[in-house]
């Protein structure tokens, strides 16, 4: 149950600096969050790239505090909002989300305090701003600032890219902010030109900053990566630590290879798990029953521990941005980490598929729009492996139409959304224990343990399958569900068990029958793309010491100030001066 103290700040209180800065307890602001305050105090829209970690929040929290009025924060993840709702508060500062996690009676009492005025900032994921009476709500409070946070997500062009992102611009033109935040700790130009678009507005002040932290040691390791991970890992490094792999087969094999060594208590987490379980290890992580997490990148947003002591990549990461940012996540606690990038021979191979499939050719994207547009008015329910297999011939280009999808909601060409993953179907043929299954003892240990469940516990539909989700089957085993999912395919691979895999189809609707995109735009971002990717190259094959490292990042970070400056249709250089209350209303 929530509980709700009067906050000694209020939508209705207006701090002074010197006031703000007691409140926040901070003696000094860096140089850089001076200047960006500044730009917001001074009505100023205002874009903050900065690394995390380095206090991107105060770039809108103590301007908040300043301003009449309250503060409207847009965050991606709950956890996000939650830990920035608990740190306020814990501050005296009135501050509130509200968000799915909430029951129906505690989202009233929250919207009656917020009428109220109790609240200086207000947390909420954009989906929110889908509903009208949040709508109303919002219209009829005097909003001083709209704090975008994360903002990188809300690029179309991004991968994790939300469909309710593209509803903010709207929301702008109706909530009538007076200044407008956004933060993030990676974006580059194109990224920027395409939020700006979608916000319709132009960013005033812009800020970007080097990640480079002197504290990080970096170093490469070529060879065979995972034989790698394993010797570093069997000298038990102290602290924890986040081993990144660039798909969900690797995190499996490296969690695999890891998971036995005595002293090392790993965990694995990725998109492809259930909400609760990714969200179960990541608390393990915070608390220390897992020292070290296997992850893709979805292990991302909301991961501020400052007590990281390493970051492994266990291949070469596809843009240099993205590196940066998740090396960047070992000692924000200022002592010394170690962040060591693997190269095995083929390392090129998966990010540069990874490229081709996330842009595909002019010819690609037709072919499925074709596909579509055979269908008139009516909503096609499939998934991105039957498109592939009726498009071009074979199921393995599934990632590929995923994107042409994407692209193709961007044209306004398509609508598209998920519908709710269905059960993996599982009909037992045979005794796995007499089965003859390969493997050594522990590996059948294991295998025979989720056989023996499917058999005593699944419950037989009227067609003849136990109808069950990988991730209850992985809580009720014990295992992680990329575990899960192996041994299912081993049973299946030795005729034990048929297996119909979860079929999660997406629904599609064409709304536009002519086939029209911007295929010089198209262009830029392949190019774009592949620069970024050069420059992990330049980065892996050049920087033979940590020195070299450190001077590399200083001196691309500089590069890419410029550019995004440049991508910024009207831009103001603020100048560095002592902070000053400025009355927006």
């Amino acid at each position: 149950m929530v509980e709700f103290n009067e906050p000694d700040i209020d939508c209705y209180s207006v701090l002074t600096l010197d006031q703000a800065l007691a409140r926040f307890k901070i003696k000094e602001l860096k140089q850089e969050q001076r200047v960006a305050i500044q730009a917001v105090l001074d009505g100023k829209d205002t874009l903050a790239v900065m690394p995390t970690g380095y206090g991107k929040s105060l770039i809108a929290q103590l301007p908040g505090t300043m301003c009449y009025g309250v503060t409207l924060v847009l965050s991606p993840l709950i956890a996000l909002m939650k830990d920035q709702v608990d740190g306020l508060n814990k501050l005296g500062i009135g501050a509130c989300c509200l968000n799915s996690s909430l029951g129906a009676k505690q989202q009233q009492i929250i919207q009656d305090r917020v009428r109220q005025g109790k609240y200086k900032f207000i947390y909420c994921a954009p989906e929110r701003l889908a509903k009208p009476d949040f709508i109303g709500l919002i219209q009829s409070l005097p909003i001083a600032i709209l704090f975008l946070d994360e903002i990188h997500v809300m690029s179309e062009w991004q991968d994790d890219f939300r469909p309710a992102y593209s509803r903010i611009g709207e929301a702008i033109r109706k909530i009538k902010p007076k200044v407008v935040v956004a933060t993030t700790a990676t974006a580059n130009a194109l990224t920027i030109k395409d939020i700006e678009r979608s916000l319709a507005i132009r960013f005033k002040a812009t800020f970007v900053l080097s990640p480079d932290r002197p504290n990080l040691n970096y170093v490469t390791q070529r060879g065979n990566s995972h034989r790698n991970i394993v010797e570093y890992m069997q000298r038990v490094p102290k602290g924890r630590g986040i081993i990144y792999a660039d798909t969900i087969n690797k995190v499996t094999e490296i969690f695999d290879n890891i998971k036995h060594i005595p002293g090392v208590y790993a965990g694995v987490y990725h998109g492809q798990m259930q909400q609760k379980l990714r969200e179960e290890n990541q608390n393990k992580f915070e608390t220390g029953l897992i020292t070290t997490m296997v992850a893709t990148n979805a292990f991302g947003l909301g991961v501020n521990y400052p007590d990281v002591r390493y970051v492994i990549h266990s291949s070469l990461p596809s843009t240099f941005e993205g590196f940066t940012q998740e090396a960047g996540r070992s000692g924000r606690d200022g002592l010394p980490a170690l962040c060591m990038l693997c190269l095995s021979p083929d390392y090129l191979k998966t990010p540069m598929w990874l490229i081709d499939t996330s842009n595909p050719s002019v010819k690609q994207l037709k072919s499925v729009f074709e596909h579509y547009n055979k269908h008139k008015d009516v909503i096609i329910r499939d998934t991105a492996e039957e498109v592939s297999q009726a498009v071009f011939g074979n199921k393995f280009k599934a990632l590929t139409v995923s994107t042409c999808r994407a692209i193709l909601r961007r044209y306004e060409l398509i609508q598209c959304w998920k519908e709710p993953p269905q059960p993996k179907q599982i009909k037992i043929l045979k005794d796995a224990h007499t089965a003859g299954i390969p493997g050594g003892d522990r590996a059948l240990e294991n295998i025979y343990k989720v056989f023996d469940w499917l058999r005593d516990w699944g419950v037989i539909n009227e067609n003849g399958y136990i109808g069950i989700h990988a991730e209850a089957l992985a809580e009720h085993v014990g295992f992680s569900q990329p575990t899960v999912d192996k041994h299912l395919k081993t049973l299946a691979g030795c005729k034990v068990i048929e297996l119909l895999t979860e079929r999660r189809t997406s629904c599609t609707k064409v709304i536009k029958r002519t086939f029209e995109i911007d295929e010089n735009e198209l262009a830029k971002k392949k190019s774009l793309d592949l620069a970024r990717f050069q420059a992990m190259i330049d980065f892996a094959n050049n920087c033979k010491t940590n020195e070299d490292c450190h001077k590399f990042i200083v001196d691309y970070f500089a590069r890419a100030d410029t550019e995004v400056k440049q991508a910024v249709a009207e831009l103001e250089v603020v100048p560095v001066q002592e902070l000053v209350y400025v009355d927006l209303w």
